[in-house]
């Protein structure tokens, strides 16, 4: 069965961000955490919490949860066998929201551009056992 959903620009974009997310926990990224806004926010208005701190508690809680990546900044990637199809699933929703997106606020020219650098422009890799998503603009 296949599933349709209208989302306004605004929410392609935080659906892109919580994908986003959610595949990098999965692949052992677990310091994104701090990258969410409103946790962001809290860890810098919080005088008695310091970003460092949580960072190497974050660390630490990696160790246990992905003992084979000990060294810091170490994660496994969408190919790597150590993570479920489920991260590769999202980082393809990802990929696909943010094509689009960035197709769109680019005009969607016939080709792509010389100002159009970055793997934004770049056609969505398959990595997962699912289909690729599609999307489509629609002019409201």
């Amino acid at each position: 069965m296949n599933y349709h959903i209208t989302l306004n620009e605004e929410q392609a974009r935080i659906t892109m961000l919580a994908l986003d997310i959610y595949s990098r926990l999965g692949m052992g990224q677990l310091d994104t955490i701090t990258e969410h806004p409103d946790l962001f926010s809290r860890i810098r208005k919080q005088q008695r919490i310091e970003a460092e701190i949580v960072r190497a508690e974050l660390q630490h809680i990696k160790r246990v949860i992905f003992p084979e990546l000990d060294p810091v900044g170490m994660c496994h990637s969408t190919s790597s066998r150590e993570i479920s199809d489920s991260n590769r699933v999202a980082y393809e929703l990802l990929q696909v929201i943010r094509h689009r997106l960035s197709w769109d606020a680019a005009g969607n020219p016939p080709a792509r551009t010389s100002d159009m650098v970055g793997v934004i422009y770049d056609d969505p890799m398959k990595t997962s056992k699912q289909p690729l998503p599609t999307i489509v603009a629609v002019k409201s």
